[in-house]
């Protein structure tokens, strides 16, 4: 993995930024996991997810992406996974597993995300249980993309990340004083690995 920040680097003027880590290979269909704790606090957003290798259908989201795992840190039970496509920022679609809640703290102890993305679907993973599975045998956006499985028949790589604050918080501003009360404030992976059917 390599590790990337924002634009050119942490802001020194902001009091928290936001990292992730890039796989430098790109994959086309497999199992993928990930062996993690989750932070726990409010604004706190971790992330296993793909985005395209190249743009072949355009920038984003009409070549796709892959979130595998998303989780807010002020719901420590719940996680979900996305797919995102469609012609324009403001015209896009997304379908998924919806925000899940299970039963134990996704913080207090360590538990497995995956996807399989095979040519017919993705199926999404906790602790080696699917509980989401969508057909790719469809056009995702007819009069846009050509094909069935598109964007999704192209290679991805693989993107670890955690913000602070942002959209999946629904507009809600992030105030620096709330990290005064986070009870956990670090993303700990254990391991990501990925499966072939070859």
């Amino acid at each position: 993995m390599e590790i990337t920040y924002p634009g050119d680097g942490a802001n020194p003027d902001k009091p928290f930024t936001s990292a992730r880590m890039n796989s430098k290979e790109s994959f086309h269909y497999g199992k993928f996991e990930m062996r993690a704790r989750m932070p726990k606090g409010k604004h706190l957003w971790p992330a296993f997810w793909m985005m395209p290798t190249w743009s072949d259908y355009g920038g984003w989201p009409r070549s796709g992406e892959i979130d595998i795992m998303e989780y807010r840190g002020q719901r420590p039970q719940q996680t979900l996974g996305t797919l995102h496509f469609g012609p324009a920022p403001d015209n896009k679609g997304m379908v998924g597993t919806g925000e899940r809640d299970f039963p134990f703290d996704f913080s207090a102890d360590w538990h497995t995300f995956a996807i399989d993305w095979s040519p017919d679907h993705m199926q999404w993973f906790v602790d080696d249980q699917v509980y989401h599975t969508e057909t790719l045998q469809r056009n995702f956006w007819p009069g846009f993309y050509e094909n069935n499985i598109s964007p999704f028949d192209r290679p991805f790589f693989i993107i670890i990340n955690l913000a602070v604050g942002g959209d999946f918080f629904g507009g809600e501003p992030f105030d620096p004083d709330e990290a005064d009360g986070w009870a956990k404030n670090t993303y700990e992976i254990d391991w990501i690995r990925k499966f072939s059917w070859i």
